[in-house]
């Protein structure tokens, strides 16, 4: 009989996804907004092609325009961010949805943060800087909201070094499973230093991602103080 061919990958990108569905239970009274996050942040999935295979280059199970592994993570990291970002306040932040803002807000949001990335790519001049580039947008975006909403810095910071846990422990676990998934990154675009043997990038990109994540979605969703 032929072993089972187990798409790591898959599997990781699953497996990982379960912490974001635990946290709708940990919170309740912030699960719509969880839901919401997570829905709002699915369509980053669609930007995979800017780091493949430039940056790395995972094995993939299908896809056309986006793949099923990119879906699970970008819903279940911008779960974890905002689950993240309320964690230490619980019940002092509260989200005031309209339709018609969520759609225009998120719609300029995610024209915009292409734009200043590849804006950012044409300056630098070479596809292997994608990541940088990704970095640098998503500090100039966060500079942005952050003129638009200051009172969002709190959930920025909490985002930021809650999702850079997450993801941390997340690919700890992958790696030390799979050991052949440290192949997928291309060494050519890494920092020349690693973090408990993971590449540095990721790390400084989960911090970037849960601090900026906050900001858009509070933004989108008229996130207020009680």
């Amino acid at each position: 009989m032929a072993p089972i061919d187990l798409n790591p990958h898959f599997i990781a990108s699953a497996v990982l996804f379960l912490p974001a569905c635990c946290t709708l239970f940990i919170l309740p009274r912030q699960r719509r907004a969880l839901l919401l996050s997570g829905l709002l942040s699915a369509p980053l999935a669609l930007l995979s092609w800017q780091h493949v295979p430039c940056y790395w280059q995972p094995r993939e199970t299908f896809g056309c325009i986006t793949t099923m592994e990119d879906l699970l993570f970008t819903t279940s990291i911008g779960i974890m961010s905002w689950f993240m970002a309320v964690l230490p306040f619980r019940g002092r932040v509260t989200i005031r949805p309209e339709p018609r803002e969520v759609v225009r807000r998120g719609v300029f949001c995610f024209i915009g943060g292409v734009a200043i990335i590849e804006f950012v790519m044409i300056l630098m001049g070479t596809p292997t800087a994608v990541m940088p580039a990704t970095l640098m947008a998503m500090a100039a975006a966060a500079l942005i909201l952050l003129s638009v909403r200051r009172d969002l810095l709190p959930l920025s910071c909490a985002g930021g070094a809650g999702t850079m846990i997450y993801h941390f422990l997340g690919l700890s676990v992958v790696t030390a499973v799979w050991p052949a998934t440290r192949t997928y990154w291309n060494p050519a675009t890494l920092l020349p230093y690693e973090v408990l043997g993971l590449p540095a990038y990721e790390l400084i990109w989960a911090f970037g991602f849960g601090f900026l994540w906050p900001l858009v979605f509070g933004y989108i969703c008229e996130a207020r103080w009680k």
